[in-house]
């Protein structure tokens, strides 16, 4: 998800031949239910900003500026 995070604008989610999901990586990232649905682990530091901040961050550097 790292690739994810860093290269894509947008994340769609197919099931069944439908789009059943059409957000930004740091929407997706907030949503916890999203990612079990789609067996998807967040990034670990979107894990630590939700923890610690209340908001999901793609990278340590947005992080930084977070704290």
């Amino acid at each position: 998800m790292s690739i994810v995070a860093e290269c894509a604008k947008r994340i769609i989610v197919m099931l069944d031949g439908r789009v059943v999901v059409n957000i930004t990586p740091i929407k997706s990232f907030e949503d916890r239910r999203l990612m079990e649905k789609i067996n998807v682990e967040p990034l670990q530091i979107s894990r630590l900003s939700i923890k610690t901040a209340g908001k999901a961050v793609l990278t340590i550097n947005e992080y930084i500026s977070l704290i």
